[in-house]
């Protein structure tokens, strides 16, 4: 027998060991344990970002002395945030922001880029309640600076770098907004203004845009806006008014010609030629006074034009005529009096003798004679006289001897 040949049992494996894996079920076995690892992350990710969102939330609450309330708050391991129940509210309880459900979605690889801005937002029953103090809303601005404390604005440090219009694609509907005036320019708006049944949806990323809107104020009035995409630049922004948007003059403070009332039918904006108010009406009660058409800003120099104007004045009120009066000379205190003309009095003029004590050659002839009184006639008896010599005038035609 041959000792170099093997036994038949040479290379059997031991009884009770296992096979060695194969190559593909060694990757499979790696890949199931990243994948674990990797849901577990993705999953455990979320909810410290969920987290974190709600810690954000309340941060903004204290830096604007706002009191927090938040139904729930979930992120999805895809960049999906699930808000409901979101109010930040006063003191007193009343609310200032309020969204009864609101999904944003962001992408996580973004994230970790440093890029915290959503691609796509969706709000379902907004409400904003703002009060303008002095004609300031200051809650609001307390609110937004403490909302930019928490969430800073990333520094653009390239200046070469150009910049891009933002992609951000947002939906809103059945918004309210509610504006109350107190103390400066209160009596433009007693009543205060409502906004409701605000629907929006912007695309920003195509620069398109639609909003339209319900207004509660001095009259009744529908907003109807959209954004236009320019060439070049930031789309445009237009708006109308359907009839208008009036605001009534607060009593005793009408402006000239008794005007009561200014409205506003339309405005505009845009990056490049700036603002514009499509119509501007006043009015006296419900008479138009004046119109001003198409009014922007001047790009020759500083100041507006306007495209046409049309005025007419109202008629002054009618006053019944009085008879006039003769005008008074008005004599200052102290001032000496000049002497008045004699006035002539009515007398009887008849003359029935000569006077005593006048020269005889003065004296004249005095005939008496009587005349009758006519029967029908109302003719009183006369006595005529005769000049004296002396007084006598050539021109009488009779010379007395």
């Amino acid at each position: 027998m041959n000792s170099r040949i093997p036994p038949k049992n040479a290379y059997k494996q031991p009884v009770g060991r296992a096979a060695p894996p194969s190559r593909v079920k060694r990757w499979l076995l790696v890949g199931g344990v990243l994948a674990v690892v990797g849901g577990g992350a993705l999953v455990g990710g979320a909810l410290v970002a969920g987290s974190i969102a709600r810690g954000k939330l309340q941060l903004i609450a204290q830096e604007a002395n706002l009191q927090l309330a938040l139904t729930d708050l979930a992120v999805s391991p895809q960049g999906k945030i699930h808000i409901t129940g979101l109010a930040f509210k006063r003191a007193d309880g009343s609310t200032i922001v309020a969204a009864d459900d609101a999904t944003a979605w962001i992408s996580p690889w973004k994230v970790l880029l440093g890029k915290r801005r959503p691609e796509r937002a969706e709000v379902h029953g907004f409400a904003l309640d703002a009060r303008v103090d002095d004609g300031k809303p200051r809650e609001l601005l307390d609110l937004y600076k403490a909302a930019r404390k928490v969430f800073p604005r990333k520094a653009h440090t390239d200046d070469n770098e150009p910049k891009t219009m933002s992609s951000l694609a947002f939906t809103l509907d059945k918004g309210v907004v509610t504006v109350s005036v107190r103390g400066k320019g209160a009596d433009y708006l007693p009543n205060g203004l409502k906004a409701h049944d605000i629907a929006a949806h912007v695309d920003l990323a195509n620069g398109v845009g639609d909003l339209s809107a319900q207004f509660d104020g001095t009259v009744q009035s529908k907003l109807a806006a959209k954004l236009v995409a320019q060439p070049s630049g930031p789309p445009r922004l237009e708006a109308k008014f359907a009839p208008e948007f009036r605001l009534h003059m607060p009593e005793g403070k009408a402006l000239p010609a008794g005007i009561d009332s200014v409205a506003i039918t339309g405005l505009g904006f845009d990056a490049t030629d700036g603002g514009a108010v499509e119509d501007i009406v006043l009015r006296r009660g419900q008479t138009e006074v004046l119109r001003i058409a198409r009014v922007r800003p001047d790009r020759a120099g500083v100041g507006v034009r306007a495209e046409k104007i049309t005025f007419a004045l109202p008629e002054p009120p009618r006053v019944d005529a009085e008879p006039a009066k003769p005008a008074k000379a008005k004599v200052k205190p102290g001032a000496p009096s000049l002497p008045q003309p004699p006035v002539e009095q009515p007398a009887d003029h008849t003359r029935t003798g000569a006077p005593a004590g006048r020269p005889s050659k003065s004296l004249g002839i005095t005939r008496s004679s009587s005349t009758l009184k006519t029967p029908g006639s109302r003719k009183k008896l006369v006595t005529p006289i005769n000049r004296s010599r002396k007084s006598a005038s050539p021109s009488a035609g009779v010379c007395c001897r």
